[in-house]
C-alpha cells in the first residue's frame, strides 16, 4: 500500500471526473444535451422536446432518447447519427416519454429508419 506524506507533498489533488459527464455514452454530468432532430441524434442519452424533428409523439412533448450505434461515438466520445449511414452500422433507438410509453425504432445498414412503435405503456393511458 502508497501512503502519501501529506506533511511534505500536501493533500492530494481531489479528483473531478465530471468532464467525463456525457462522453463515450455516458450520463452527462448536468443537464442532458437537447436533441434537435431524432434521425441525426447524439449516440448517447439526449433531452426530447416538442421541438424535436422526427419525435416518437409529438403529442407527448417531452423525454428522453437513447441512440445506441454499431460504429460507436468515435475516439472523442462524441458522434451523431450520421445523415447517410453505411453498411455494417446498425442503430437503435428507445425514447422514455413522459407519459410512461416506452419507443423503439431502427435503422440498419443503409436502410430508412423503421417506424417508431410502442414497446411499452403504462397501464390506464390510451
Amino acid at each position: 500500500m502508497i501512503l502519501i506524506n501529506t506533511a511534505q507533498l500536501g493533500a492530494p489533488p481531489v479528483m473531478d471526473l465530471s468532464f467525463l459527464g456525457g462522453l463515450f455514452g455516458g450520463l452527462p454530468a448536468g443537464p442532458m444535451e437537447e436533441c434537435r432532430d431524432a434521425n441525426t441524434a447524439p449516440i448517447i442519452w439526449s433531452k426530447i422536446t416538442p421541438d424535436t424533428l422526427n419525435h416518437p409523439n409529438s403529442g407527448v412533448g417531452y423525454g428522453i432518447l437513447q441512440t445506441l450505434d454499431s460504429l460507436g461515438v468515435g475516439p472523442t466520445g462524441k458522434r451523431y447519427v450520421p445523415a447517410n449511414t453505411v453498411m455494417q452500422e446498425w442503430v437503435f433507438q428507445q425514447a422514455f416519454l413522459t407519459d410512461g410509453t416506452m419507443m423503439a425504432r431502427q435503422k440498419i445498414n443503409v436502410l430508412p429508419w423503421t417506424p417508431w412503435g410502442i414497446c411499452w405503456q403504462r397501464l390506464g393511458i390510451k
